[in-house]
């Protein structure tokens, strides 16, 4: 080969390293920014966000039923209870299981347990388990 070839394998060959080392440098500016804006949209839905209520013992409470029966169109649909320390407890933390019940059965998904296994290792009901993995699918 040639010297003038040799020189523009080289100088090829540079280029190439400062391509590389500008694209990696771009892909961290713009990873960053990423992460950057995704934190002030965290921010600012938490700022937006509804702060939970808090119940106290004798506050009137409303419950949707959730079983229902044949021609119930016409019954109400929610039962107004007085709260008790267990009723208190319940309200405020059903939220929290419920998003909890739902990410373990998710993980259990993933790690391709079968329904059954779900049902019998958090023993919630299979009604819920087979809602989660229809939203899930």
């Amino acid at each position: 080969m040639r010297k003038e070839d040799l020189r523009l394998l080289e100088m090829i060959e540079e280029l190439a390293l400062t391509f590389d080392e500008e694209r990696d440098q771009k892909r961290k500016a713009a990873k960053q920014e990423i992460l950057k804006i995704q934190e002030e949209n965290r921010n600012t839905f938490k700022k937006k966000r509804k702060k939970e209520f808090v119940y106290k013992e004798g506050d009137l409470v409303v419950i949707q039923k959730t079983q229902f029966a044949t021609k119930s169109k016409l019954y109400p649909n929610h039962i107004h209870v007085k709260c008790n320390s267990t009723c208190v407890r319940s309200v405020v933390m059903k939220s929290n299981r419920e998003f909890e019940n739902r990410a373990a059965i998710i993980v259990a998904l993933r790690a391709g347990r079968s329904l059954k296994e779900i049902v019998d290792f958090l023993k919630l009901p299979k009604t819920t388990i087979y809602r989660v993995k229809k939203q899930f699918d």
